[in-house]
């Protein structure tokens, strides 16, 4: 009864959705609900405490997040990217379809909430700006693990946008449409530039305006597994971005990417591949060179940047 209770466990999404620290206070977004069982309904809270002791501070509740029981490690790949924290402010969505939220970070208290930022799924806050992804980005999916109960429905838009923080004023929008879908967790943030992934490729905006200042054509698979995302990372002179390879010209994605949800095997979905980690010049986007990486277990590959190299892959193989 032990060991089929641990594997009941182990089959599910985690408890721990978000979790960032500030100013000596940390906020998480996870699951209250009883550990006797799974089956238990979810309960999920977005709770401030004392980064040294512990201690709770405040806590909100968050009536409709990701359905409990989906499968563990098959998305959806925003849920992390739905909480940030300041100085003494804290962003997120409390809901999987609710606009972005700013409260404050002592008590919790919601001081303002930005109004068209429905669906809202990552927020980045730089230079004094917040920058969100709002749109469905898991629009088309299938997998055995899949549960849509309270989920909101899929949205027909997708689009980047800067806001000023304090007055809710929204500064510069990019919408996405005409066959380019913007992909999860691919956009960043660095000096004057703001990168993303999408269908068609890599592009740039300028931070303070939203212009395109470059695109670079990449195809990327028209299916994929749904903890598959793109990894991005920014340094002051160069984009790095490894993401799978469709297999052929027919692969590729024209605007629409469907989803595996299933935390292991599903029909049509190819679990493990190769990547191909690409390095662009963030002045103009010219690509500057390409290697092989591989993807963690039921995870996107890891890229970290330190003191001009970047270690990529399982191996950490590093590069100029």
């Amino acid at each position: 009864e032990v060991a089929a209770q641990v594997g009941e466990f182990q089959r599910e999404m985690a408890s721990l959705s978000a979790m960032v620290t500030a100013r000596g206070r940390m906020f998480s977004i996870l699951d209250s609900a009883p550990l006797a069982s799974i089956r238990f309904n979810a309960n999920w809270k977005l709770q401030g405490r004392d980064a040294f002791n512990g201690t709770l501070l405040w806590e909100r509740k968050i009536p409709v997040w990701n359905d409990h029981l989906r499968h563990f490690r098959s998305g959806p790949v925003h849920l992390p990217r739905r909480l940030i924290a300041t100085d003494d402010s804290v962003f997120v969505t409390l809901g999987l379809g609710a606009p972005v939220s700013h409260l404050d970070a002592a008590t919790g208290r919601t001081v303002k909430t930005f109004a068209g930022t429905e669906y809202a799924e990552e927020i980045i806050y730089d230079q004094g700006k917040l920058f969100m992804v709002v749109g469905t980005s898991e629009v088309y999916r299938e997998g055995d693990g899949l549960h849509f109960r309270k989920e909101p429905k899929a949205t027909d838009f997708r689009f980047i946008a800067a806001y000023h923080p304090e007055t809710g004023r929204q500064l510069w929008k990019h919408s996405f449409g005409d066959g380019d879908f913007l992909l999860p967790q691919t956009i960043g943030t660095k000096g004057n530039y703001l990168c993303y992934q999408s269908t068609h490729g890599m592009g740039c905006l300028d931070i303070a305006t939203g212009k395109v200042q470059w695109r670079k054509n990449r195809p990327t698979p028209a299916r994929r597994m749904g903890y598959s995302s793109p990894t991005v990372v920014m340094t002051d002179d160069v984009v790095l971005s490894s993401d799978r390879e469709p297999k052929t010209p027919g692969d590729a994605a024209e605007g629409k990417v469907t989803w595996g949800v299933n935390g292991w095997t599903q029909d049509g979905f190819v679990r493990k591949v190769p990547n191909i980690v690409r390095a662009y010049s963030l002045k103009d986007g010219t690509e500057l060179w390409q290697a092989k990486a591989t993807e963690g277990y039921n995870s996107p590959v890891d890229v970290f940047v330190i003191k001009g190299v970047a270690y990529v892959g399982t191996s950490f193989k590093g590069y100029d």
